[in-house]
C-alpha cells in the first residue's frame, strides 16, 4: 500500500514538474495560419491551429491510449461550431477528448490562441497578472508552511540548480544583442559614466527576465538575468568609488 502511494505521489509531482515544450510552424492546412503543437509523455500529440478567418481557431487530439486515433475541433468566435473524429469523420460530441488535455492546452505559450479557446473545455487562458504572479510564486519560493522532508529537499535541488544552466536559444541570443545595444547607447549618451552603464545594465537584467515571465509565458533564463545584473552592480560600484575617490 505505502509503495502505491509513495508511486501515485511520485507521478502527481513529476507532472507538475513537467515543462510542456510546445513547437510552432506555418499550418499546412487550408485557412489556417500558425499552428502549435506537442507530443507529450503519455504519447499524445496536441495542435492548435489558428484560422485566417478571424475569430476561428482548431484544436486537434491524437491519443495513445486510443492506437492513435484523433479528433479535431472547431471554434469561431468562442463557440465550438464542429467536433469530428479524423479515423471516422463522424461528427459528435468529443468533448471529453480535448477537457482531459485541459491541462496541456492552457500552457500554450500564444496568448491569442488561447483568447480564441475562450475557456472552452476547461482550457483557462493564464495570462492575467495574478494568475502569473500566483503561479511564479509557487514555482520559485518555498512555501514556510510546507514541511518537507530532507529527501525532498535533496530530489528537488537538481530541479532548481537546472533552472540556471546555459540553455541559450536563439530569443537568449537576440536578448544579449538587445542588452549590449541598449547599455553601450546609455553609456554614450552618459559621456561614459560607468554609474549609469551600471544601473542601466542591473535595470535590463531585470526587465528581460520580467518578459520571459509574464509576456513570453515561460521560465525565464536566470544565468542571462545575472550576467547583465552583476555586472551592473560591480560597474555601478566601481564607478561610484572612482568618483568618490579618485
Amino acid at each position: 500500500m505505502a509503495k502505491q502511494l509513495g508511486k501515485a505521489i511520485k507521478k502527481k509531482r513529476n507532472k507538475e514538474d513537467l515543462n510542456y515544450d510546445w513547437k510552432s510552424r506555418h499550418s499546412e492546412l487550408s485557412g489556417y495560419g500558425k499552428a502549435y503543437y506537442i507530443n507529450t509523455e503519455e504519447g499524445n500529440y496536441l495542435r492548435a491551429d489558428i484560422g485566417n478567418e478571424k475569430g476561428t481557431i482548431r484544436l486537434y487530439v491524437e491519443l495513445e491510449s486510443e492506437g492513435g486515433a484523433g479528433y479535431a475541433s472547431v471554434i469561431k468566435d468562442g463557440e465550438i461550431i464542429a467536433e469530428k473524429s479524423s479515423s471516422s469523420q463522424r461528427s459528435g460530441d468529443f468533448s471529453e477528448k480535448f477537457e482531459a488535455n485541459a491541462e496541456v492546452f492552457s500552457t500554450l505559450p500564444n496568448s491569442s490562441f488561447l483568447k480564441l479557446i475562450a475557456g472552452n473545455y476547461g482550457i483557462i487562458s493564464k495570462n492575467s497578472v495574478t494568475e502569473r504572479l500566483e503561479e511564479t510564486r509557487k514555482k520559485y519560493f518555498k512555501d514556510k508552511k510546507a514541511d518537507k522532508s530532507k529527501k525532498e529537499i535533496i530530489d528537488a535541488s537538481p530541479r532548481f540548480w537546472n533552472r540556471f544552466k546555459f540553455k541559450i536559444k536563439f530569443a537568449d541570443f537576440i536578448d544579449f544583442f538587445v542588452g549590449a545595444l541598449v547599455i553601450y547607447i546609455a553609456f554614450w549618451l552618459s559621456d561614459y559614466n560607468l554609474e549609469v552603464l551600471g544601473a542601466v545594465s542591473a535595470i535590463f537584467g531585470i526587465l528581460i527576465g520580467s518578459i520571459d515571465i509574464f509576456i513570453r509565458i515561460k521560465d525565464p533564463m536566470f544565468s542571462k538575468m545575472f550576467i547583465f545584473i552583476l555586472i551592473g552592480i560591480f560597474l555601478y560600484a566601481y564607478g561610484y568609488i572612482g568618483r568618490i575617490y579618485f
